[in-house]
């Protein structure tokens, strides 16, 4: 009997290279142009089928955010907290939370940049998993 090996990728892994989590790449459509953060099959705007990946690059401003007093379980040590809608140079919108800064001093129009930090820690197996922030733009 022949041994069959079964390839099966870590959590860790499947967490690294997620392409949108780690390296904030989005999708253009070839025809128009037009940027969005998820991948589509058909473009929205023109139902073109020709979609290419883009580096989103890691600046924007936020357009609008709240701020979370009470949080989800297992988010209790981040309040209060903030979570923001940006608007990256490509025009692509995103949301993330908003890190380095006082709740009263985020507002509309703040220029933020990318920054790769701890968004989770599994209690159980110690997983720690990261992603995309956003803190304000260093001059």
């Amino acid at each position: 009997m022949r041994k069959r090996w079964l390839l099966v990728a870590s959590a860790p892994q499947v967490w690294r290279e997620s392409k949108q989590r780690y390296k904030l790449i989005g999708f253009e459509c070839e025809n128009c142009k037009r940027p969005f953060f998820v991948e589509r099959v058909i473009c929205p705007n023109c139902k073109s089928r020709k979609i290419r990946e883009i580096r989103l690059g890691a600046e924007g401003t936020v357009e609008s955010f709240t701020v979370i007093f009470n949080p989800p379980k297992k988010f209790e040590y981040h309040s209060p907290y903030i979570i923001g809608l940006i608007k990256l140079k490509k025009g692509v919108k995103v949301i993330g939370q908003i890190v380095d800064c006082l709740p009263q001093e985020v507002k509309v129009g703040l220029e933020v940049e990318v920054s790769f930090r701890i968004v989770s820690k599994d209690e159980d197996t110690g997983l720690i998993m990261y992603g995309y922030k956003f803190r304000p733009k260093i001059y």
